[in-house]
């Protein structure tokens, strides 16, 4: 990582990021080893791919997080249904961690366009409804429009 595009947003949300799916990614392996879900093992490389991503500054993180999202949401509903206590507890970390993703704070600090030195100086921004940031906010949407029919559905 060059000084040009060091950040600590970044390098601070990608190790949490990191923690976070090392640990899933541990404890899918033992489910899967008890005949459980994969689903913690897939959320964990997800994570951990976000991660890497985040570190290096590449927009794709938003991505990669999106289809974390959507595989969670999927996941979720497939488990439990739409009972809202379980669904939010398997879906409210991610949901605001993919929250926390789409704040100017990170969204400010992602590379896009040519990666040389000198065009690096020209400002570029990764939007939270175009690019980048599109599928993300689109399945955090659809994921807030799930929890919310969930509190109505018995």
């Amino acid at each position: 990582m060059n000084k040009l595009s060091w950040s600590p947003v970044l390098l601070g949300t990608g190790i949490l990021t990191a923690l976070m799916g090392l640990a899933l990614g541990g404890g899918g392996i033992w489910l899967i080893l008890l005949g459980g879900s994969w689903y913690y093992l897939l959320a964990g490389l997800g994570f951990l791919l976000t991660a890497y991503l985040l570190v290096t500054a590449r927009p794709a993180a938003l991505w990669v997080f999106a289809l974390v999202v959507a595989g969670t949401l999927i996941w979720s509903l497939w488990e439990v249904g739409l009972d809202w206590w379980p669904l939010g507890a398997r879906g409210g970390v991610v949901f605001l961690l993919g929250l926390f993703l789409l704040t100017p704070w990170v969204r400010r600090a992602l590379r896009t366009g040519p990666t040389d030195a000198a065009a690096r100086d020209v400002p570029t921004r990764v939007s939270a409804f175009r690019g980048a940031g599109l599928p993300l906010s689109a399945i955090l949407g659809l994921s807030l429009v799930v929890a919310v029919i969930s509190w109505f559905t018995e």
